[in-house]
Parts: structure tokens; sequence; C-alpha cells
């Protein structure tokens, strides 16, 4: 296997920034994430005049397992990407103290942080669009 060439510091900084915008956007939606499980459970309760956890309303289990989905991949990818950046400074030679390996099956991940993201966003928007056609036939009914 051929020795991984150094990174140069205006490479470095780029994957920096770039890394560092994506980790904070997934910071975002993965609050947004958790307002919508919150308000999903408010407007259910809103609409069907039920208190409690509307465990009987198998469209509203699509989106929360969805957002749910979508929490754990961007903390899932914030770590990732943190593990991404440190192999980078590993390759630079820019480390001064040696860091534990990434967990054995985010190995994949760490390599390619990009895939957690993009399942990140499939996730948290599919639920978004779930939980507003389940809403509107709630709605309409």
């Amino acid at each position: 296997m051929d020795e991984p060439t150094e990174v140069s510091a205006k490479q470095l900084e780029g994957e920096y920034r770039s890394v560092g915008m994506f980790v904070e956007n997934a910071k975002t939606y993965i609050q947004l994430a958790t307002g919508a499980l919150l308000l999903s459970v408010t407007f259910s309760q809103g609409v069907t005049g039920q208190t409690g956890l509307p465990v009987k309303d198998l469209s509203l289990w699509v989106a929360w397992l969805s957002w749910l989905v979508a929490i754990l991949a961007g903390a899932t990818y914030q770590y990732c990407a943190a593990k991404y950046l440190e192999a980078l400074e590993l390759q630079n030679r820019s480390l001064f103290y040696g860091r534990a390996e990434p967990f054995f099956v985010l190995r994949h991940w760490v390599r390619n942080p990009y895939q957690l993201y993009g399942v990140l966003m499939i996730f948290f928007y599919g639920g978004i669009i779930w939980f507003t056609c389940a809403a509107a036939y709630q709605l309409l009914r």
C-alpha cells in the first residue's frame, strides 16, 4: 500500500472550513428534528383531543422514526467528521498526541462522512414530507 501523502496547510484549512460548515448545519438539523418530534406530538394531541403520546397513530410512527434516524445520523456524522479531520492531521503529522482509533463499525464513515450527512438529509426531509401528508390527511378527514 502506498504511503499517504502529506496534506498541505491550505488543503487542511479548506477541509476544516468546509467540514466545519457541515457540522454546524448538522447541529441545526438535529435541533429541527428534535423540535419536529415534539411538534408532531402536540399537533396530534390537538387534532385528536387525546392526551399522552399518540402511540396508536401509525402515520406518526413513520415520521418519528425518520426524525430519530436523522438525529442519530447527524450525531454520528459529527463524530465521524471530527475523526476524518483528525485522520488528515495524522496524515499530515501535525498531531502531537496520538488519538484513539475510531469505533470499528464507524471506520467506513470516518473515511466518508458525507454519506452520513446524506442519510441525515434524506430522513429529515422524508419525515417532514411524511408528516405533512399525514397531517393534511388528518385535517381533511
